[in-house]
């Protein structure tokens, strides 16, 4: 496994998608978890598939806690994205290739200026944002500054720096908002009064 690992290491530069595939009888390891660690901590898109789905006696039960496990057991799982396959049959195979294509492809989108500032109008009012101190956290501006992996700006209104609780929270807003689940984005959180500083 630790040479395994080495051999992963070296690929990540070179590779656009990372894909593990996983037998559906011996699920989620622990090894697993840690090299989709180090595929989303270079910014690459990750695929967990599950082979051998045609063998099991109940799919969807599997499917639910395979994605229940991700979502309450690691912090990155909008991160993932999941696909059920039968290498034998070749069921769901090209929805898998397809699915690669469309989340690349998303992965070099820009977002319209106009888009972006309704977003921020909408979470705005949100009174779930997290707050410090009882003085709640508001995002004030947000920029895109590239679109090979979106990567943003977000001015928020406090000086200091932004909390874990409401990184995550914008982040998974901003995720459902423009249907980015499954793909790397760099968010940088920039603590400022005036929100055109810098």
């Amino acid at each position: 496994e630790e040479s395994r690992n080495k051999e992963v290491v070296k690929l990540l530069d070179k590779i656009d998608i990372g894909i593990l595939l996983i037998d559906c009888k011996e699920n989620i390891t622990r090894q697993d978890l840690k090299i989709a660690d180090t595929i989303l901590r270079r910014k690459k898109l990750l695929f967990f598939v599950f082979n051998k789905i045609d063998i099991l006696d109940d799919k969807t039960n599997f499917q639910k806690k395979i994605k229940d496990f991700l979502s309450f057991r690691y912090s990155q799982s909008n991160e993932i994205n999941t696909c059920f396959i039968s290498a034998l049959s070749g069921n769901k195979i090209m929805s898998l290739l397809n699915e690669m294509i469309n989340k690349y492809n998303l992965c070099s989108s820009k977002i319209k200026k106009s888009q972006l500032n309704n977003f921020i109008k909408k979470i705005s009012k949100d009174s779930k944002l997290p707050k410090i101190k009882n003085i709640q956290i508001k995002p004030k501006y947000i920029v895109q500054i590239e679109s090979n992996i979106p990567k943003f700006k977000v001015f928020i209104n406090s000086k200091k720096k932004a909390p874990i609780l409401f990184i995550r929270y914008f982040d998974n807003e901003f995720r459902k908002y423009f249907s980015l689940n499954g793909i790397p984005i760099n968010m940088k959180f920039i603590s400022s009064d005036n929100p055109y500083i810098n």
